[in-house]
């Protein structure tokens, strides 16, 4: 059984993975909070909104990206555990965060869509 059949029988897992994924690393990365850069923390947020976007639901990429970048903005902006940002980096970060995961997401769909289109034309 292919793992994209998997998924299709249970779209939940991909959803709740959407939902949490980014916000559960985003707070885990906090106990090494003296040891991290907010770089490499917001790399590390990309990947998990990559994977989520891999698993094939068109929202669930984006849905990954917008709640992991309000994961990145409790957790790793000024003032810590709050939705404000007074920082203007801090902004642009959560933004390109939001961007860069929909960016993601749009190309995994694209990339699957082509793959079935094709698979579909040499069926034909």
């Amino acid at each position: 059984m292919a793992f994209s059949d998997w998924l299709g029988r249970h779209r939940a897992v991909v959803w709740i993975a959407a939902v949490l994924l980014g916000p559960v690393v985003a707070a885990l990365l906090t106990l090494a909070r003296p040891q991290l850069h907010e770089n490499h923390v917001t790399l590390i947020l990309v990947l998990a909104v990559a994977a989520v976007s891999a698993a094939g639901l068109r929202p669930a990429g984006l849905v990954a990206a917008v709640t992991t970048a309000i994961a990145y903005d409790y957790f790793w902006t000024e003032p810590y555990y709050s939705l404000r940002i007074f920082d203007t980096q801090d902004i642009l970060t959560v933004l390109l965060l939001v961007l860069v995961g929909g960016a993601i997401e749009q190309s995994h769909w694209r990339r699957r869509r082509t793959r079935q289109h094709s698979t579909l034309s040499r069926t034909q």
